[in-house]
């Protein structure tokens, strides 16, 4: 199957709140690898969210950073609206957590460092961006060197997967994926269902962001201090009830 009559499907990579995403080959740059995450039908068909999405994905495709995961367009063929992403050979935090519980010091150090150069860039911007969803299953880990189906059979035994079978993460290349585009997915979504789908976010927000109010660079920074301290620790620390 064909995406935009250019990208060919491959096979599903995986499925969140905001859409599925495909690896996919683009038959116009010699089958060069792509992520493609397909938009709901329902998104776009709001013509208002469409054109919020657009203008949020024009600034986050400036984005250029060895640990950002790079949006290289939106890109729609009729009524098929889709985001072309540079391609994450890995597995997300989440997953690797999910089944090493958490991860020693000297690893927690370097991935808090990896992330905070991407943050940097990103707050550094003009005008600044803020990530807002930070969290161990925005954070892909990248082996390069691992062949392609190797990532696919890791993705799909998930959290069936033994410890012996994950890849060494201290040889991992850190990406941080999702900068805005799938909150703006996210909230255009939110109208469209009967409870919203954030309540694993908000285990890492800052409380200023769960309780509606105004975010900067520092909400970005709480949520990546309680990533570490998930990471370090194996648990869970929430200003859900503070």
């Amino acid at each position: 199957m064909l995406i935009g009559e250019r990208y060919l499907i491959r096979f599903k990579l995986g499925e969140d709140g905001i859409g599925q995403v495909c690896l996919t080959e683009d038959q116009e740059l010699e089958g060069a690898i792509r992520a493609i995450k397909l938009l709901p039908d329902k998104l776009t068909e709001d013509i208002k969210a469409v054109k919020r999405l657009k203008e949020e994905a024009q600034i986050t495709m400036e984005l250029n950073h060895g640990n950002i995961v790079r949006l290289h367009n939106y890109e729609k063929k009729e009524k098929t609206h889709y985001l072309v992403m540079k391609y994450v050979n890995g597995i997300d935090l989440n997953t690797y957590i999910g089944v090493k519980r958490k991860i020693g010091e000297q690893s927690s150090r370097r991935i808090g460092i990896e992330l905070a150069k991407a943050l940097n860039v990103a707050h550094g911007h003009r005008p600044s961006i803020i990530h807002r969803d930070i969290k161990p299953a925005n954070i892909l880990l990248e082996w390069p060197e691992l062949d392609i189906e190797t990532i696919r059979s890791l993705k799909k035994k998930g959290a069936d997967l033994s410890p012996e079978e994950l890849p060494d993460i201290d040889t991992a290349g850190i990406r941080l994926a999702d900068f805005g585009i799938a909150r703006h997915v996210r909230d255009s979504m939110s109208k469209y269902r009967n409870s919203s789908d954030t309540s694993g976010t908000k285990l890492y927000m800052s409380p200023e962001q769960i309780r509606g109010k105004g975010v900067d660079i520092r909400s970005d920074l709480y949520s990546l201090g309680a990533t570490l301290y998930e990471l370090l620790s194996g648990t869970l620390h929430s200003a859900v009830n503070q």
